[in-house]
């Protein structure tokens, strides 16, 4: 890799152990099960001295309310991106869906289409249709999409006006 360390992958599900240290062999096996059975009288002190603290760790009631509290955060802080998430794909999917109405309006008015007329064949208001038409005289370059979001984020309140 150019950083001249070198690098050692150790593997628990290996299954060749020759030329393997038995200290190695037996770490690996309490790394992929931390149980009593894989800490074998005749292990190296410090698989016996790891064995004994994370005994100790899994039976502290202090670290185990304090892991418990660690979990439940973790899965408030996943149902908020979660939560998240989907209001922006909502979102995203009523900009988009807005975007094809403006650009239906868009191809109508430049067919001479009144907005009476275009809100009476979208069966919708003929105010909303309006304020499409107005902006879309005075942004002539926005797109669809630009235009729909506008008219979004014009349609919501602001936290400011709230």
């Amino acid at each position: 890799m150019g950083d001249e360390c070198s690098k050692i992958i150790l593997n628990t599900k290996g299954g060749n152990e020759a030329g393997v240290d038995r200290a190695l062999i037996d770490f690996l096996h309490y790394v992929e099960k931390s149980s009593e059975e894989n800490v074998p009288e005749d292990c190296d002190e410090r698989l016996k001295h790891l064995h004994k603290k994370i005994h100790q760790i899994k039976m502290s009631e202090e670290i185990g309310v304090s892991y418990m509290k660690m979990e439940e955060r973790d899965r408030l802080i996943r149902d908020e991106g979660l939560r998240r998430g989907k209001a922006e794909g909502r979102a995203e999917g009523r900009a988009e869906g807005e975007a094809r109405l403006v650009g239906v309006i868009r191809k109508k008015v430049s067919k001479s289409v009144s907005a009476a007329d275009i809100a009476d064949w979208l069966e919708t208001g003929r105010e909303e249709v309006e304020r499409t038409i107005e902006l879309l005289g005075a942004h002539p370059d926005w797109t669809d999409l630009q235009v729909a979001e506008e008219l979004l984020r014009q349609e919501t309140p602001s936290e400011e006006q709230e």
